[in-house]
């Protein structure tokens, strides 16, 4: 016994490509950390609107994780995107309101930092 505790992965997870665009380098990489270990295949860490922007066309993401505020301005483009594309995605946020989004994404689903990563 190595007094390592072992990750149950849920079967749901495992390859399951998510998305990550947020400009926090420390969070980004907690956030990447953990998804691999639960058996994910993670698309980024993305910082600026660009390159988050153009990844779900071209990596074709199963869900998205997204820091609301970015390099560039705020990740809704990339929400409208995976929701056109009929793609889940969550919202990550230091801040306490929603209004930094366009009306119609405000209602979205929003995980406020900072997460308890493990």
């Amino acid at each position: 016994m190595t007094g390592e505790s072992k990750l149950e992965v849920p079967k749901g997870l495992h390859g399951c490509r998510v998305l990550i665009v947020e400009d926090n380098f420390l969070f980004a990489s907690s956030l990447v950390r953990v998804l691999e270990q639960l058996g994910c295949q993670v698309i980024g860490p993305y910082s600026g609107l660009a390159d988050a922007a153009s990844s779900v066309a071209t990596a074709a993401p199963d869900v998205g994780i997204l820091d609301i505020t970015i390099v560039g301005g705020t990740s809704a483009e990339v929400a409208y995107e995976l929701r056109r594309r009929q793609r889940p995605f969550i919202f990550i946020t230091g801040h306490s309101t929603p209004d930094l989004l366009p009306p119609d994404l405000r209602a979205e689903r929003r995980l406020t930092k900072p997460l308890d990563l493990g």
